[in-house]
């Protein structure tokens, strides 16, 4: 992700409206999405379990973590749910590129082809926790 990072950022830098293309990049980016198809399906338990520990050393490390200042007031819980909050962030944010995008601009193709995968991750990533819950709900 650090190389797609590096190229986004150079693209950037170097902005020309007319040639510069981020579609592509993003294009690369969106198989990587699937990796937060199990961290979404264990989140449940993961709060549970952060919830409700009984360890005193572990709930003295979490109150820690909490009140620690480089967090900007954010606690675990918060931290937990960014990665979550990704994909449909990344879904808004290629949403608002299309729209701003001319449909002959050189990269309207590969922003709808991204928009489209991103799309279906988000999808796949949907199905997928409504399936654990409703297989939590037989057990």
């Amino acid at each position: 992700s650090d190389v797609y990072k590096r190229q986004l950022s150079a693209r950037i830098r170097d902005w020309d409206t007319d040639s510069t293309r981020l579609g592509d990049c993003l294009l690369k980016l969106t198989p990587l999405l699937k990796i937060y198809k199990q961290y979404t399906m264990s989140f449940d338990k993961s709060l549970s379990r952060l919830e409700q520990n009984e360890n005193k050393v572990f709930n003295e490390f979490v109150h820690n973590a909490n009140s620690n200042p480089i967090l900007g007031g954010l606690d675990l819980k918060a931290l937990l749910i960014m990665p979550i909050q990704r994909v449909p962030r990344y879904r808004m944010l290629i949403q608002d590129l299309v729209k701003a995008t001319p449909e002959d601009h050189i990269d309207y193709n590969d922003l709808v082809s991204a928009l489209e995968k991103v799309k279906h991750v988000a999808d796949d990533l949907d199905a997928s926790i409504q399936e654990y819950k409703n297989i939590e709900i037989l057990y």
